[in-house]
């Protein structure tokens, strides 16, 4: 709980810096930075689908828990229906079934092309909702442990960029 409390701290601290600074600069507008709380949760596998597994995604049992990340980026408006995107995302997850638990942490970069979708609307004014879509390339490196949950030993260790 701490971890989380101290990222919508460095959130709110870095996204009220940037609005003080974009009230006293024209220029700075189309530049914008940011802080993200993601919820990370893990994909259910196919491969191994049986009784066994009833929680890959990490969400309950004893030896998993609520999973949040935290994301960092930068953005630039070029134009009113297209900017750029940079930013850096890390977390952790937990995942567990009858068998074992796993735990990872990793640490991405990412580069995006945003196209405001909403812009080509006229009276967007009108609606609070703001539709973009975005496309882009990232890379990362992690770092996971599996245990069995019998006797806690280790069942595999892998590490990859």
């Amino acid at each position: 709980m701490k971890k989380i409390a101290k990222y919508i701290a460095m959130a709110a601290l870095l996204n009220g810096g940037v609005s003080l600074a974009q009230n006293s600069e024209s220029e700075l507008k189309t530049y914008s930075v940011g802080a993200r709380l993601v919820h990370l949760y893990d994909l259910p596998s196919q491969r191994f689908d049986s009784d066994l597994n009833k929680d890959l995604k990490g969400l309950n049992g004893e030896n998993t828990k609520l999973d949040f990340g935290f994301d960092l980026y930068g953005e630039k408006q070029f134009t009113p229906l297209w900017g750029i995107q940079a930013g850096v995302r890390m977390g952790g997850l937990t995942g567990a079934n009858d068998v074992e638990y796993f735990e990872n942490s990793f640490l991405e970069g990412y580069g995006d092309i945003l196209f405001y979708l909403s812009n080509i609307y006229k009276k967007r004014q009108d609606s609070r909702w703001n539709y973009y879509m975005k496309t882009g390339i990232g890379a990362g490196k992690y770092k996971a442990e599996r245990h069995l949950v019998e006797d806690d030993s280790p069942n595999g260790e892998s590490e990859s960029n």
